[in-house]
């Protein structure tokens, strides 16, 4: 009983995550939808996912996000950063992303110039994970860039902000 009990908060809660989703796609106003923290405060982790840029990408799905920490960071290569933005592939089948490109910044909440971007072929996986964040938003925007529908979802379109 436990187990159908968890499993009708989980649904519930990726509902409500797909709702809010959708409402932010509707209207252009919101181009950025929060998925943790808060986009006016630099001392907080923050994830933002770019509603309109959800689109296919050949068999996947791709989507634009944003990330802000709360303290400096070192990427995969070396990269020191605070904040980036990202477009990520996601394998819904597989209910994985990766990055395709990343641009850092060295200042948090996406200010100043970027300072390094880095661009991933499909055989170069960058995993979509956010490494000490709590709670960690992953799995959430899996799920959610893989239930949305999308605008023509039978065509390769992509949405049009």
């Amino acid at each position: 009983m436990r187990g159908q009990q968890q499993k009708k908060v989980w649904l519930g809660q990726s509902m409500a995550v797909l709702a809010l989703l959708a409402a932010g796609a509707a209207s252009a106003e919101s181009r950025w939808f929060t998925m943790e923290g808060d986009s006016k405060n630099a001392a907080l982790d923050t994830v933002e996912a770019d509603t309109l840029s959800l689109s296919r990408d050949g068999e996947n799905r791709s989507m634009n996000l944003r990330v802000s920490r709360s303290a400096q960071r070192t990427s995969w290569e070396g990269v020191p950063y605070r904040s980036y933005t990202a477009q990520v592939v996601f394998d819904c089948a597989q209910q994985t992303a990766r990055y395709k490109w990343l641009a850092f910044y060295m200042l948090p909440l996406w200010s100043g110039p970027v300072h390094t971007t880095s661009r991933y072929a499909a055989d170069e996986i960058r995993p979509m994970q956010f490494t000490d964040a709590q709670p960690n938003p992953a799995q959430r925007i899996i799920h959610a860039a893989c239930r949305t529908p999308l605008d023509n979802d039978d065509s390769n379109n992509t949405r049009q902000p």
